[in-house]
């Protein structure tokens, strides 16, 4: 197995220990800041929800790629995927446009949502195996990156149904 050590693709070390960390900051960024509207943690979020999704679409075209870039890649698109959602949710007026939309039970009805991700997930695990005779042209890669949107639907939803995002926010009353 020495000879295939350079055909594996992947990031360095260093890289996936910065896309880490970098993820980590912003779920803390996200945290600790929660009251205040910030357009610059949305575009951070946005911006590094992009950088796993394009290495996982330029590794799918090699044949092997480092365990640890697969786990580091969705790790930090999960991160970002849940930090850019709360934010349309809650700072930028997501959850009160669903409220309005589909009333109070919209958060349930992400139960829909995170069932089709997680379905898809599976399909595309049965993909996988050597018993399949008509196999998708999809890469495998795919299939965690699908599997942790769903987790991320279903956070997003426990999220929502403990902090009450789905209730409508109490109106002041007009000063005459």
């Amino acid at each position: 197995m020495e000879g295939t050590s350079a055909h594996i693709a992947g990031l360095s070390d260093a890289a996936e220990w910065i896309v880490a960390l970098l993820a980590l900051l912003l779920l803390a960024w996200h945290f600790l800041n929660k009251g205040s509207r910030n357009s610059g943690r949305l575009i951070f979020g946005l911006a590094l929800l992009v950088v796993p999704l394009t290495v996982i679409s330029l590794a799918s075209a090699r044949p092997l790629v480092r365990f640890s870039t697969i786990v580091t890649c969705v790790f930090v698109y999960a991160v970002s995927l849940f930090v850019v959602v709360s934010e349309l949710l809650t700072l930028f007026g997501g959850a009160a446009t669903l409220t309005r939309w589909r009333g109070e039970k919209w958060v349930k009805e992400l139960d829909y949502v995170y069932f089709a991700f997680g379905s898809l997930g599976a399909v595309l695990a049965v993909n996988r195996m050597n018993a399949v005779g008509e196999k998708l042209i999809l890469s495998d890669l795919y299939v965690p990156v699908i599997l942790a949107s769903a987790l991320v639907v279903r956070v997003i939803k426990t999220r929502a149904e403990i902090n009450d995002w789905h209730k409508p926010k109490p109106t002041a009353p007009d000063a005459a």
